[in-house]
């Protein structure tokens, strides 16, 4: 499926660790600011190096080392969603698993995940923040179990509810992250978006002396035209009138079908990996399945469980042992 608008809109801005730190820094709470090493920020969007667990992966995570943490790092699972996802608590206890395993994968330490939401849809987010939440276990239950479910809570950065005004005053020192948020909330909910554009021709104008600056305001101009193509005239008015009918007609002439080129091809190279790697685990598995028949018959149905959930390296590991073993519990047998 190819990437949306805002898929590859946020993607590109996040992506820019400058970028991804202004709003991080914006929006997670003080104390955790304030101990993180933010010159070691790296940002991976929409990539995680443990496909054998993936069903999706986070739209990005941001690496950076904490102050006094020594090898611990802080890993934050970014998500930005239009609309509140009831299955949130699971979908984040998933990425957070994924971000263990690769740290397991490259023999570094365990990393301290937080999970955070960015929302821009038109209502407040009102999705279940924990798993103990989601569950919702009757009250005699969840005093059993309550204890030992998942319960820390990811972070929600809500927009819902913030109006033009408030979302220009934005406290971010970025001008294209304060304008990508804006841009976000704004386009599918405002009548004439072109018109509450005028509260950001600074920060326009700010991000059109940046390296980048034609790349940047194509993302941002080329995510309202998708968004609102009934109103292309006006925003492109409002374009030739913060800078010139040239610099506009060069923003929505090539840039903007380069901008967008780069960016489905990205969204179409992550799928395409993502499946590759699935392919390739799949036929491990069954392999691995015909080899086990092969030499010990009926397998029990517990089985096809244990091979479904298996990493690479499992499914490695019992394919060398499932052609010598005499026993099934000599293949699936834990290392000593």
């Amino acid at each position: 499926m190819a990437p949306q608008p805002h898929d590859v809109f946020f993607h590109w801005v996040i992506a820019h660790p400058d970028e991804a730190r202004a709003f991080l820094e914006a929006v997670l709470p003080p104390e955790i600011v304030a101990v993180v090493d933010w010159a070691g920020l790296e940002v991976d969007v929409g990539r995680i190096d443990a496909p054998e667990l993936v069903t999706r992966v986070p739209d990005a995570v941001c690496r950076a080392p904490l102050l006094g943490g020594g090898a611990i790092e802080i890993a934050i699972v970014l998500e930005h969603q239009s609309t509140p996802e009831r299955e949130m608590p699971f979908r984040m206890h998933v990425s957070q698993g994924m971000v263990w395993t690769e740290d397991a994968r490259h023999g570094r330490a365990m990393s301290a995940s937080i999970g955070l939401v960015l929302h821009h849809g038109p209502r407040p987010w009102n999705a279940p923040r924990t798993v103990r939440e989601r569950l919702a276990l009757p009250s005699t239950l969840d005093a059993a179990l309550g204890p030992y479910l998942p319960s820390h809570p990811y972070l929600v950065v809500d927009l819902a509810g913030l109006g033009p005004e408030a979302l220009a005053r934005l406290p971010i020192r970025s001008p294209l992250v304060r304008t990508t948020l804006f841009a976000l909330q704004r386009a599918r909910e405002a009548t004439a978006i072109d018109e509450e554009l005028a509260l950001v021709t600074d920060d326009l104008r700010a991000i059109a002396v940046r390296p980048d600056a034609e790349q940047a305001l194509a993302a941002v101009f080329g995510y309202l035209l998708a968004v609102v193509p009934d109103r292309e005239e006006p925003i492109r008015s409002r374009l030739r009138r913060t800078f010139s009918p040239e610099f506009e007609e060069h923003i929505m002439g090539s840039s903007l079908k380069e901008h967008y080129e780069m960016g489905l091809a990205a969204g179409e190279a992550r799928g395409i990996a993502l499946g590759e790697a699935r392919g390739e685990l799949g036929a491990r598995r069954e392999t691995l399945v015909e080899t086990l028949e092969v030499r010990f018959d009926r397998l029990p149905k517990w089985l096809s469980v244990r091979i479904a959930d298996a990493t690479r390296e499992e499914l490695r590991v019992w394919q060398a042992r499932a052609v010598v073993a005499a026993t099934l519990d000599e293949v699936f047998a834990s290392r000593s």
